[in-house]
């Protein structure tokens, strides 16, 4: 008996050894009050070598415990870029403001103070920061995280609180979305200025993937850009799959934004200046209900500036029916997708 009990012992200590194994490890780097820039225009925030996968990047840092503008602890905080170089590759690159889905060329510092909202890829939970990635990023032979400071914030005042945690790569899924081992996040920041009618490209790929949403922010000089819908094309096709009825429709507002910002788990709208010109707004839009895969054959996505209305199944494509008050529009826009072999 004495025998048969040991025999069951060893089998649970086997067997939790092997579960601990499998559920992983996590490694963790923090930050508290940390001046990590110096007086250089850069620093390093994260690296590693192997296999692994960053699950949490936390950066706070705004303003001080009395959430005052009179107590900046990290100058330009809002527009600081973070480049992730996934393998040798710099795969994600945008300021902060720009991949937590707001904005960062055109308006003031607090415009964003008191948002607060939480989706999976990011949220913004304190007053000026307090922002999260929970984006999941596997590396499969190394990853670096940097922090570039403006040129116009180098040697100013940049005190950080903040996070990077990291664990063996696991399953990746957000609820609906399903993403296979070896699979490399993409979330590249594109920067352009579009006339009316013509598309700005968003993403592509020639391998297959899941697109996952999109954060823009779009100034124009007159408001017939968010007329504009956002289009996917699969392999060589020129007969784009429509993916809105406009551009403030797929972000789920309509009719140009009558409702002002409005955050939801996944879409929302962060800004909102519709009244009088330049028109502007900061929105994003996750795909984790309605997951849009893609194969090898090919994928781009963009987003028209303005459309005229159109019916049924006919779709509007390069050239053909703008609506009015036609401007052009300045877009930043980051596209976050996964894409293997």
């Amino acid at each position: 008996m004495k025998k048969v009990i040991a025999l069951i012992l060893a089998t649970v200590v086997a067997t939790a050894s092997v579960l601990a194994v499998e559920a992983g490890h996590i490694k963790s780097k923090a930050f508290k009050a940390s001046n990590i820039f110096g007086d250089k225009p850069s620093a390093e925030l994260y690296s590693a070598t192997g296999r692994g996968m960053i699950t949490n990047i936390q950066l706070i840092g705004a303003v001080g415990t009395d959430v005052s503008d009179a107590n900046i602890l990290w100058e330009g905080f809002y527009r600081t870029t973070m480049n992730v170089y996934v393998d040798g590759q710099k795969s994600i690159a945008g300021t902060i403001y720009e991949l937590c889905g707001m904005g960062s060329k055109a308006n003031a510092y607090n415009d964003f103070a008191d948002l607060s909202y939480s989706t999976p890829l990011f949220s913004k939970l304190g007053r000026f920061s307090g922002i999260q990635f929970t984006m999941k990023i596997p590396y499969y032979q190394s990853i670096r995280i940097e922090l570039v400071r403006h040129p116009d914030d180098v040697g100013k005042p940049q005190l950080m609180w903040g996070l990077v945690r990291e664990t063996d790569i696991i399953d990746i899924d957000y609820g609906t979305v399903k993403v296979p081992y070896g699979a490399r996040l993409k979330a590249l920041a594109v920067n352009k200025t579009v006339k009316p009618g013509d598309e700005l490209e968003l993403m592509t790929s020639h391998r297959k993937g899941v697109y996952l949403g999109c954060n823009f922010d779009c100034v124009g000089t007159a408001f017939g850009w968010v007329e504009g819908c956002v289009r996917a094309y699969y392999g060589n096709s020129t007969t784009p799959v429509m993916l809105s009825s406009g551009f403030e429709d797929y972000v789920g507002f309509c009719f140009a934004f009558n409702q002002s910002t409005v955050q939801h788990p996944n879409f929302g709208a962060t800004f909102v200046h519709m009244t009088s010109a330049p028109f502007h707004v900061c929105a994003f839009r996750q795909h984790f209900l309605d997951p849009i895969y893609f194969d090898n054959g090919g994928f781009r996505l963009t987003v028209r500036n303005s459309d005229q209305n159109f019916t049924g199944t006919s779709t509007v494509t390069s050239g053909e029916g703008l609506a009015g008050n036609q401007g052009d529009c300045d877009y930043t826009a980051i596209a976050f997708f996964y894409e293997w072999d």
